[in-house]
């Protein structure tokens, strides 16, 4: 409790990390809809973001410390938590990541935080992207670090997930091409969250920033809210073929970036749906793209390499990443090296080489 963070086994869920911390007055803020499943291992060895990297960053900015078997049998251990230590390379950020590349982990530290115990559930309608953009800066101008979430989604998205989950309904009624689900919050209960954004929702309703919205006016209504943005992969297994896209771009190429991408993909591939979601707080969208409605799914899927290989090139000129928080696996590893610049991919290859020269560990991925 003292140093506000947790040991775990690398087995442990996610879920149950958040659980052990709310008990001890804490807050484990990684949130994914995978985490009743996910475990502590898998999450450090790939680095997991999910819907809170606004705020609190990735597995990486809250891990500690690590415990792992290394490709030669012996034990790596920096577990302490130490804030301050150098005494030279953070090995442990080489297992972050490193999708089980580099050793077997077996133990992490994470850092806890204060529970936001008030808290606040919006939906937002809007025009366009670069609307959406400008949200995101007011409300960061208007609540500060209090502002934790921020994930945007297309209509075509929204109608998905009303059309084939139960009970899915739309939290506004107009029909604003583009959403947004913000939440702020804060261990201050004497802060009034809802005045507080009830004043920045005049004014941007007036403005012409929004054109719509909604306060969630109960812990029921928050979780519908949630519930609409983590079906969005469920919805969209129903609708046939999808070609997925995880990608980062900087957060103030996001509106460009989805506009050429999709000008392009309609272009090349007139009958595609793209249908965009995800984390806009920090850049990370995954950007998929469904078949044609009532097309062939199998002729779609023919597709994926190309229509991964255009997607990933306007994503490099734009500065981005093809792999915000999946990873890259054995699947991507052609994309990885087509397009990381090869000094990255030679430094990889001299770190793997030397921590685990005959390659017992996890071989195959990230590269041959």
């Amino acid at each position: 409790v003292e140093d506000s963070s947790v040991i775990v086994d690398a087995g442990v869920t996610v879920r149950d990390i958040q659980s052990a911390a709310q008990e001890r007055g804490f807050m484990f803020p990684l949130t994914l809809a995978s985490e009743g499943s996910c475990t502590a291992g898998g999450i450090a060895s790939t680095n997991a973001g999910g819907m809170h990297v606004i705020r609190y960053g990735t597995t990486r900015a809250l891990t500690l410390g690590i415990e792992a078997v290394m490709p030669d049998g012996s034990l790596y251990s920096d577990i302490s938590g130490l804030k301050k230590d150098n005494t030279g390379y953070d090995l442990k950020q080489n297992l972050i990541g490193a999708e089980g590349s580099l050793g077997i982990i077996t133990k992490i530290r994470f850092k806890l935080v204060a529970p936001e115990t008030n808290h606040l559930t919006a939906w937002l309608g809007a025009e366009s992207p670069k609307h959406l953009l400008r949200i995101l800066t007011s409300l960061r101008d208007h609540v500060g670090d209090m502002l934790s979430v921020f994930e945007i989604l297309h209509r075509d998205g929204l109608e998905m997930v009303i059309k084939h989950i139960p009970n899915a309904r739309a939290p506004i009624s107009s029909g604003a091409a583009w959403h947004a689900l913000i939440e702020i919050g804060t261990g201050n209960d004497q802060i009034d969250l809802n005045s507080l954004m009830e004043s920045w929702f005049e004014n941007a309703l007036a403005g012409g920033l929004i054109v719509d919205g909604a306060l969630a006016k109960s812990e029921q209504e928050r979780v519908s809210f949630w519930s609409l943005r983590e079906s969005m992969s469920e919805a969209q297994k129903h609708e046939g073929g999808s070609i997925k896209h995880d990608i980062s771009v900087p957060i103030s190429a996001i509106p460009d970036f989805i506009q050429r991408a999709t000008e392009k993909l309609i272009e090349t591939y007139p009958e595609c749906r793209p249908t965009p979601f995800g984390h806009m707080g920090d850049g990370n969208l995954h950007f998929n793209i469904m078949q044609p409605d009532g097309g062939d799914k199998r002729d779609f899927l023919a597709c994926w390499d190309a229509m991964n290989a255009l997607v990933h090139d306007i994503v490099v000129e734009f500065g981005g990443s093809i792999s915000a928080e999946h990873g890259i696996g054995r699947m991507k590893k052609a994309e990885l090296k087509r397009l990381k610049p090869a000094t990255e991919i030679a430094h990889m290859r001299a770190i793997k080489t030397a921590l685990d020269p005959n390659n017992i560990m996890n071989p195959g991925v990230l590269f041959d």
